[in-house]
């Protein structure tokens, strides 16, 4: 079976199929090593917390976009408001418009004054998919700053320390660890 997994760029392989593997990890956020639970040689067992980046920076990113779905939701009831209010203002200058009380400018300007509420409504509305989405993203990054070993296996190579600072990528240009996965021992007949 393949799978992603958020924090160190890993492919998992069911090692019972393919056998013994190395796998290089690197950090997906950057930040301070603020925490380090595992040494060369160590075996790991799946669901180990092997490396913690502090998450200080991604908490509070929370917390701006936690704020910024907040404004966005605000938004687009202020713009909801607005939409309905014009309608009403256009359904007496209609009334108005008929009876020949104010000019074609004036309506024409009612009219107007709405399609411009609906088009502030759907700016409201995409400005809050998109509050919603940094909201996303910042879960899932602070979610990368704690680093478990998807599977058994042994460390082979640290290359990180406490207080150290590791640069973020998607890439795999900073090594964090290697880690030998091996399949589980077959009974013998």
């Amino acid at each position: 079976k393949l799978q992603a997994m958020h924090g160190m760029n890993l492919v998992l392989i069911d090692a019972s199929e393919i056998g013994n593997f190395n796998r290089k990890h690197s950090p997906e956020v950057s930040g301070e090593i603020i925490e380090v639970n595992v040494v060369d040689g160590q075996q790991v067992n799946e669901g180990d917390v092997l490396v913690k980046i502090n998450p200080d920076l991604y908490e509070s990113a929370i917390t701006r976009a936690r704020a910024a779905v907040n404004s966005a939701k605000a938004g687009l009831a202020q713009s909801s408001v607005a939409l309905d209010e014009m309608k009403k203002l256009w359904a007496r200058n209609k009334v108005l418009f008929e009876k020949g009380a104010i000019s074609e400018q004036e309506y024409d300007a009612a009219q107007r004054a709405i399609s411009v509420a609906e088009l502030q409504e759907e700016s409201a509305k995409y400005q809050l998919q998109s509050a919603e989405a940094n909201l996303d993203e910042a879960y899932k990054n602070l979610k990368r700053t704690t680093i478990i070993a998807p599977i058994d296996g042994t460390v082979t190579q640290l290359d990180v320390e406490l207080g150290e600072r590791v640069v973020g990528t998607r890439i795999g240009n900073h090594l964090f660890a290697e880690v030998h996965y091996m399949p589980p021992a077959q009974p013998k007949s």
